[in-house]
């Protein structure tokens, strides 16, 4: 039996079909061989291009392998950085020290209040009358007794003259009673010249009165006041709707109108109005150091205690505030009243008093001490006195001296001294420690493209 040799299989070349088809056709017997070869590797070809397409990774797959790649490689670099920064540093106790030293002391009361003008006042005409000259505009500076403003005083000075005229007639009468009249008549004369002196001053008060002057050197903060004002009795209104016999804008009534007052405020001298507790009061005197600290300034301004006050209020929370105020001395440059300030009252200034940081002083076994720290770093306890306490400063009466070393504070090994605390957490605790940037990765960057996330909002880890 002989064995025929396997046909060949070719691949299939489409530019090749027509060149086949026309072969076949000229080789006759071939034929029909030729085509059936051509069919099962046509079969064959398209059956290995289905399992190549089906085996193809999609391109949404391979970039989240290069996405997961990348971001991994960042999770790895921040969790060196927490280990760097947390990691357990050199097992060496550290401490803070002071030095105890000797020097002044003072002990203040603080306090806080608003700046005012020492003086300030507000003016109006003390009689009746038409303003007829205004001397000073808004802002401008006086001088005591300088003129703010004037009111027509004719009728003022007519009403002197006839005072004048029966007060000459009172001394007439009286002459010739006193000459030849009866005790009666005597008496009735010298009561009319006492009432017809009287008037005389009035009067006379009245045309001096026509003329307002400052009572003190200042500023003039508040003008209200014009020409053809009229003003009655220490009152004012403008002169449109003032009626006869009325001081209001409806012409009837008295009136609360500040219209025609001129304010005047010290500006080189200002009080600060303060209170201190039930628990101070006894400690602040007439006459004591107070340093002053207006808002937004640096320099500080200096005082007295002008007035302390004996009757106190109640503060809102039910306790004593007692009144106290305090005068600034010298010229105040540059302040300005209505701002806010706090006050420090100096009720104790001592010197060469030695003392030592307030938190460098223990106590223990109904002992107080200290811990000495030699030059070596060795340290030792010592029992001291302690006597009064300046805020972060303790008296040491007893037990040390000036130019020795103390601990303030001892710290375990591995806790950081100074800087930047390290107020971070671990993964888990949903923080990362101080000096990371906020909300990115390290060194500012993001996903490619500037993405918030994950192509397509994927999730990482989520099945593709």
């Amino acid at each position: 039996m002989t064995t025929q040799p396997p046909v060949p299989v070719r691949e299939h070349t489409p530019w090749l079909d027509t060149d086949e088809a026309d072969q076949g056709s000229q080789d006759g017997g071939h034929a029909g061989t030729d085509q059936l070869g051509a069919e099962e590797n046509s079969q064959e070809e398209v059956s290995a291009e289905a399992t190549r397409v089906a085996r193809k990774p999609s391109r949404w797959r391979r970039w989240r392998r290069w996405l997961f790649a990348a971001l991994l490689l960042v999770l790895l670099a921040v969790a060196g950085s927490v280990w760097k920064l947390t990691r357990p540093e050199a097992a060496t106790e550290r401490s803070i020290t002071a030095t105890a030293s000797v020097g002044e002391v003072t002990r203040t009361v603080s306090a806080s209040g608003t700046l005012e003008p020492a003086r300030d006042e507000t003016l109006s005409f003390a009689v009746s009358g038409t303003v007829k000259k205004v001397y000073v505009e808004l802002g401008d500076t006086v001088k005591k007794g300088d003129k703010i403003a004037a009111v027509d005083s004719e009728l003022l000075r007519s009403q002197l003259d006839a005072a004048e005229a029966t007060e000459t007639a009172a001394q007439d009468d009286l002459t010739s009673a006193e000459s030849g009249g009866t005790a009666a008549q005597l008496a009735a004369a010298q009561a009319q010249l006492a009432t017809s002196q009287d008037d005389l001053a009035a009067a006379q008060q009245a045309v001096k009165d026509a003329v307002l002057v400052a009572p003190f050197g200042g500023q003039v903060v508040s003008l209200d006041l014009a020409v053809g004002d009229v003003v009655t009795g220490g009152s004012a209104a403008g002169s449109a709707g003032m009626a006869a016999g009325g001081t209001g804008s409806s012409g009837s009534g008295s009136t609360t109108s500040s219209a025609g007052t001129v304010q005047i405020a010290s500006t080189k001298s200002f009080i600060v109005d303060t209170t201190v507790n039930s628990s101070d009061i006894q400690s602040i005197k007439k006459g004591l150091q107070a340093q002053i600290t207006a808002s937004g300034e640096s320099q500080t301004l200096y005082g007295t205690v002008s007035e302390v006050g004996r009757v106190a209020t109640t503060t809102s929370s039910g306790g004593a505030a007692f009144p106290v105020t305090v005068e600034l001395t010298g010229t105040a440059e540059g302040v300005y009243g209505g701002t806010s300030a706090t006050v420090a009252i100096i009720v104790e200034k001592r010197s060469d008093v030695l003392t030592v940081a307030t938190r460098a002083v223990r106590s223990g076994n109904g002992q107080t001490y200290v811990t000495l720290v030699a030059a070596d770093g060795t340290t030792s306890r010592r029992n001291v006195t302690v006597g009064q306490t300046y805020g972060q400063q303790t008296e040491i009466t007893k037990g040390l001296t000036g130019g020795e070393t103390v601990e303030v504070i001892s710290l375990p090994a591995g806790t950081g001294v100074g800087g930047t605390g390290r107020t971070g957490q671990l993964p888990g605790g949903g923080q990362l420690p101080t000096g990371f940037p906020s909300g990115g990765f390290p060194g500012g960057g993001g996903f490619p493209g500037g993405g918030s996330g994950f192509p397509g909002g994927a999730q990482g880890g989520g099945n593709g």
